[in-house]
């Protein structure tokens, strides 16, 4: 563990080492695939009283047993159930599901008639997020650490109460009004963050950042703003960074989540002095890897980059060998333990 340690910390300092980080997981991208033995109603909409926080821990068993029997760098956190959105939910979007998925449907259907968003400890969702968190810290037992889940950003939060023409629209016809939903939005984000780190413990000295399955030597969420991939660079930067950067500077190791088919904001994000990482996902649609090397060497140029994936070991040699290791956390998913001693040994060499 403390030679795990050593390299995170170097990952963030961005030091010199023999090579990047090297991460596997067995994570699946669906969460009903991930969680397929948990009875999770389908086909209707649901309530925190469908989600039986016992019944997900036998999951999180297998998946830090899984962790322990593979090689790499990889810090397994356990983490909230990842399938629901759950600042969405939290802020009053019905959460839908079928046989594959969950989704939140829109509540808002004027922007100028938005109530106050203001964060109440008796949110039912609120306290089915702060039970998971609570257990998964007690299940742990010290054995691994616990972050926080997926947390949308404000954008991302009010596409999915508003819808996305309408909100588009709302950028021009009502920008006032935007402006001001998306600072509350800020604030109902920053209090759900620290509900949740006042239960969560520190880990060896420092925080586990969660799926992507990185340690810090101090609190390091992740958040994401997937839908600035439809706003002009003007629009991202009028209202967009603001709130972005006001999440990010109350964190010393804050990472921003980006697709790597939707980088257009990539300048002005690397330009944050706030933000500490970037997590670049290689979308299967494409670019490929060989093309966005260019990319990812002007990501670690700025901040330590995190580059994620269902990448083939063929794909993690061509970053390896075409990157400098500093500041370089490679993580790709796998099929099993086996699959990622494989590829580690590949990539690392035998007795690595």
């Amino acid at each position: 563990m403390e030679e795990k340690l050593q390299r995170h910390r170097a990952f963030w300092d961005r030091e010199k080492t023999d090579r990047p980080l090297l991460g596997f997981t067995t994570y699946r991208y669906s969460p009903r695939e991930e969680f397929d033995l948990v009875p999770i109603p389908r086909g209707r909409y649901l309530t925190p009283q469908d989600f039986d926080v016992e019944a997900f821990l036998p999951v999180y068993d297998r998946q830090y047993r899984e962790s322990q029997e593979m090689a790499g760098d990889q810090i397994w956190t356990a983490i909230p159930f990842f399938g629901l959105s759950w600042l969405e939910t939290i802020v009053g979007c019905p959460v839908r599901t079928d046989e594959d998925a969950l989704w939140n449907e829109p509540i808002v259907t004027d922007i100028c008639d938005v109530p106050a968003l203001r964060l109440s400890r008796d949110n039912p969702w609120l306290q089915k997020l702060l039970e998971f968190t609570t257990k998964l810290v007690a299940q742990s037992h010290g054995r691994y650490p616990v972050g926080i889940p997926f947390m949308s950003g404000p954008m991302d939060i009010l596409l999915a109460m508003r819808g996305g023409s309408a909100l588009l629209l709302d950028f021009y016809d009502h920008p006032d009004e935007v402006r001001a939903v998306l600072g509350e939005l800020t604030d109902l984000w920053l209090e759900v963050a620290a509900a949740q780190f006042n239960i969560i413990p520190g880990f060896h000295g420092g925080y586990g950042a969660g799926f992507r399955e990185v340690w810090a030597p101090g609190l390091c969420p992740e958040t994401q703003e997937d839908a600035m991939g439809l706003l002009s660079p003007d629009l991202f930067r009028e209202f967009v960074l603001p709130g972005l950067s006001r999440i990010v500077s109350r964190f010393d190791f804050a990472s921003l989540h980006l697709h790597s088919g939707y980088l257009q904001h990539l300048d002005t994000v690397l330009a944050m002095p706030e933000l500490a990482a970037v997590e670049i996902t290689v979308d299967v649609s494409g670019p490929t890897v060989a093309e966005l090397l260019p990319v990812i060497a002007k990501a670690q140029r700025a901040k330590p980059t995190i580059v994620h994936g269902m990448l083939s070991v063929d794909e993690m040699k061509i970053l390896v060998e075409a990157l400098p290791a500093e500041g370089l956390w490679l993580i790709t998913r796998v099929e099993s333990p086996q699959a990622a001693n494989q590829m580690f040994a590949a990539l690392a060499g035998p007795g690595a």
